[in-house]
């Protein structure tokens, strides 16, 4: 399911033109011929044979000097490669582009007329993610006013979460086995990597909220999310939001993921804090974990060895998590409004970066 299924904007600039053009000075002329003499240039003129000009009136119209207005181009006309469109809403291509508006008018067409179509408006909300710009800046790019591009992105965050949430799929065995990359071949019963990612917010104003998601790790108002990653690099599984007072443990137990895996078959690999041993023995899940020093000075050497060979299979999530931070809206302070929405906001980021190219190339899996 790992599909490779899009910026700079070009403005046009307008040469003025000379309106007086420069005339030759009488010394510069190398020719003496080409000179016109005084008496020529201030001959008698034939009043016979003179014109009368005569300036027009108020209600006449000089049709060689009407001009059109050049027509506003929109950021959504200027978006017009692969490379504009990946820059400005996190999409690899137009053929997933195009895909995924398809699969949308499939679902959710406009029963009225709109200012701006389908198209425009799913480009409009990925823009908003990608880049973090103002209600005021994408209401001028797409040329429309900034209360109309807000209320665009409000109501399309929950219909493009509906339509996208499929490619968030928890794959079977089977599936993790035949994508097991080289770096996981110490681990061959491996099916999940959690992880837990943080989004700051703006501190809210009511204090009971404020110490709902003060965060101890990032000593910060955040919203908290566990993901679950598959050995090939996608994500294959998304928690609700939590305040980032939560703990690691307390969401995992929440998420009910345990019930998802194999008992005595499948096994799960987390950092140090996900305190889960309890539950794993329960469901009798295997636990991969990095050891804990606990009362020794280091490690023995087969702890060692261990810890490196976690470590360098781990790494893939934080690649993960590095692709939904470039995403700008969940890399800087997110608006306070936006945390009701912040699942909606999420989902859709997830499903465009399983949409992105592979983590790991071909060659960096087993060969069946």
């Amino acid at each position: 399911m790992e599909a490779h299924m899009l910026n700079e904007a070009s403005a046009t600039n307008n040469e003025a033109t000379n309106v007086f053009p420069l005339c030759d000075d009488d010394d510069n002329v190398e020719d003496p011929q080409e000179r016109k003499s005084a008496e020529d240039v201030l001959a008698p003129v034939d009043s016979q044979n003179t014109v009368e000009v005569v300036p027009p009136g108020p209600s006449s119209r000089d049709s060689a000097v009407q001009v059109n207005t050049p027509k506003v181009l929109t950021l959504y006309e200027l978006i017009t490669s692969d490379e504009k469109l990946r820059n400005f809403t996190g999409i690899n291509n137009f053929a997933i582009f195009d895909s995924i508006v398809e699969i949308f008018e499939k679902y959710h067409k406009d029963k009225r007329v709109r200012r701006l179509s389908i198209r425009q408006r799913i480009m409009l909300l990925l823009t908003k993610f990608k880049t973090s710009l103002t209600y005021v800046t994408l209401g001028s790019l797409f040329g429309i006013t900034p209360d109309l591009a807000k209320t665009n992105i409000y109501e399309m965050m929950p219909l493009l979460s509906k339509v996208l949430k499929p490619l968030i799929v928890f794959p079977s065995t089977t599936q993790i086995t035949k994508n097991m990359p080289i770096c996981f071949k110490e681990f061959q019963d491996f099916r999940v990597i959690l992880d837990c990612t943080e989004i700051f917010v703006q501190s809210p104003k009511c204090l009971c909220w404020r110490i709902r998601f003060y965060s101890q790790y990032k000593s910060n108002i955040t919203v908290k999310f566990m993901t679950g990653v598959s050995p090939g690099g996608l994500i294959t599984y998304i928690s609700k939001p939590y305040g980032g007072r939560a703990s690691d443990k307390v969401i995992f137990e929440e998420s009910n993921l345990i019930s998802l895996l194999n008992p005595n078959r499948d096994a799960i690999m987390v950092d140090k804090g996900f305190v889960i041993d309890d539950i794993c023995n329960l469901y009798k899940v295997k636990l991969i974990r990095p050891p804990f020093l606990r009362h020794k000075s280091q490690l023995s050497s087969e702890e060692s060895i261990l810890n490196a060979k976690i470590a360098s299979a781990r790494v893939h999530i934080e690649r993960s998590n590095q692709r939904l931070k470039i995403f700008k809206i969940l890399s800087g302070k997110l608006n306070w409004a936006l945390v009701p929405m912040v699942e909606d906001i999420f989902i859709i980021i997830s499903a465009i970066t399983n949409l992105s190219s592979p983590i790991l190339a071909d060659t960096r899996f087993l060969s069946e």
